[in-house]
């Protein structure tokens, strides 16, 4: 029998897949919880801070903590994309096959042609929902503003606390749908 005197070195330890996906929806549920108060704070401004101008700079900071915290859901999202993408996927025909363009030059005017395209709906996309955004602040804050007129002392916080409620449903749905049209 051999006597082993030196202790072999282990190979470091491997986080699982159990582990990365807790550790991921731990940080969702913060980024989320933080989105859900940034849009409360966003629509109760009005009831704290009267002065336009002084709103308008607070505005750009909870623009920018909740562009923050959006980032970090994307990636939390791509990271549980590339999880999922690394697994051997059981469908061995791929239906997309026969759309796929071939590897010459007229591929590349293809892929040219599809990124512009991408790219015009993107733009119009983009504009539709400036556009939506603008209207919806636009009734939120009418509706706000009767809620005062029938005596409501902090209307704009009451809708605050509702739509900081419902931003957990609107983050949900948009990852849905964003690993739905990816295909995860």
């Amino acid at each position: 029998m051999v006597k082993m005197t030196e202790t072999q070195p282990r190979p470091p330890a491997i986080e699982t897949a159990h582990q990365s996906a807790h550790q991921s929806a731990h940080q969702s549920a913060w980024a989320v919880a933080a989105e859900s108060l940034l849009t409360a704070a966003w629509y109760a401004m009005p009831d704290y801070i009267l002065s336009r101008r002084r709103r308008a700079a607070a505005k750009t900071v909870v623009l920018v903590g909740a562009g923050l915290c959006g980032i970090h859901l994307g990636r939390s999202v791509n990271d549980e994309e590339s999880a999922s993408a690394a697994e051997p996927s059981k469908d061995v025909n791929d239906p997309l096959d026969a759309v796929k363009p071939s590897s010459d030059a007229s591929a590349t005017q293809i892929s040219e042609q599809e990124a512009v395209k991408k790219g015009l709906i993107i733009v119009i996309v983009g504009a539709a929902l400036g556009a939506g955004a603008i209207y919806f602040e636009t009734l939120i804050h009418r509706a706000a503003n009767g809620l005062r007129e029938r005596g409501l002392r902090r209307p704009h916080t009451v809708i605050g606390i509702i739509m900081g409620a419902l931003t957990p449903l609107a983050q949900r749905g948009i990852q849905q749908a964003i690993t739905s049209r990816a295909g995860v």
